[in-house]
């Protein structure tokens, strides 16, 4: 489950709740948790993303790419 971060409009107050993703707007109704007030909002937290390398993961040979780009561009002429 994605973890969602919130934050108090009124007293600035940010806590973060692991919800599913149809629940995400159910923090938004309720009031917050230390003012009160009913006026929480979703905010936009860092994404971490990792290095590729670090993580194991190995570029693929040019002529690979070229071949597939080759296919993909010729597939989508035969389309239109």
């Amino acid at each position: 489950m994605p973890t969602y971060t919130y934050i108090c409009n009124s007293c600035d107050y940010s806590f973060e709740e692991k919800l599913k993703i149809s629940e995400r707007n159910t923090p938004l109704k309720a009031p917050c948790f230390r003012c009160g007030e009913p006026a929480v909002s979703q905010t936009i937290k860092q994404v971490n993303v990792g290095d590729p390398v670090a993580l194991g993961v190995k570029k693929l040979p040019e002529d690979f790419k070229r071949g597939v780009l080759d296919k993909a561009k010729r597939a989508a002429g035969a389309m239109i």
